[in-house]
């Protein structure tokens, strides 16, 4: 239909033509019955549903609606969204799966509360998610540039206030990383004290919650200017990690 072949879906038609017609023609997947999720599984998992969540939001503000703002509200939502990704795990899920996707559940629980109190702050979810980008944000700086890519999670607004970027992370052990920002690595903290930005020294026990040891959001704020000056320049005026 499109006029041009993959070398794979020509490998794929050589291999089966009736795999192929599934596969290429009717844009169908063999569906994946893992015994145990993988850390990135999870992970993908948490996203996609985070993903969902902003562009049904998206999607109420296009039609005149206020986005959800009550607790019980955006749990029954992501509660929704999560159970038709469960399906994408098979019928004959294992006993190790389901309790991790009962996991996933409680961890988007949690994020509803935080969800909320963002949106009765007076946040609202401004961009399409997974907002991608391919810049040069440091041109004409001989050192520096460089094309940059990158997708940024989210992007909300808050009226009189501006932009604020976030950063989904999940952890394994959130009890040592739930409301912290925690990044291991010298180079990034040399980097971010070059540039001036906030870093704490790790013996700074008491201020750890305060803390960025990764020039990563920073970054997307400064490829986001560049990408979209019109919208981002000078009104980006938060940078937040949600841990889950």
């Amino acid at each position: 239909p499109l006029g041009r072949f993959s070398a794979s879906a020509i490998d794929a038609w050589l291999k089966c033509p009736f795999t192929y017609l599934f596969e290429c023609g009717l844009g169908m997947r063999v569906v994946e019955e893992k015994s145990e999720l993988e850390a990135n599984d999870f992970g993908t998992l948490i996203h996609k549903a985070l993903e969902q969540y902003a562009l049904e939001q998206l999607d109420r503000t296009g039609r005149g609606l206020a986005q959800l703002h009550e607790v019980e509200d955006i749990q029954a939502s992501l509660s929704r969204i999560l159970q038709t990704l469960r399906q994408t795990f098979g019928p004959r899920q294992s006993v190790n799966v389901r309790l991790q996707l009962d996991a996933a559940a409680e961890r988007l629980y949690c994020f509803a509360q935080i969800q909320a109190m963002w949106a009765q702050q007076g946040w609202v979810i401004a961009q399409k998610p997974e907002y991608d980008f391919v810049v040069r944000p440091f041109e004409g700086e001989p050192d520096c540039d460089v094309p940059v890519r990158g997708s940024v999670d989210r992007i909300d607004y808050k009226e009189g206030f501006g932009y604020r970027i976030i950063d989904y992370k999940t952890w394994d052990k959130r009890s040592g990383a739930q409301g912290r920002i925690v990044k291991k690595g010298v180079l990034q903290a040399q980097h971010a004290a070059r540039l001036h930005l906030p870093v704490l020294k790790p013996e700074e026990e008491e201020k750890k919650r305060a803390r960025f040891l990764t020039i990563q959001p920073f970054l997307y704020g400064k490829c986001l200017e560049k990408a979209d000056p019109e919208t981002f320049a000078g009104n980006i005026v938060d940078y937040c990690y949600v841990i889950l």
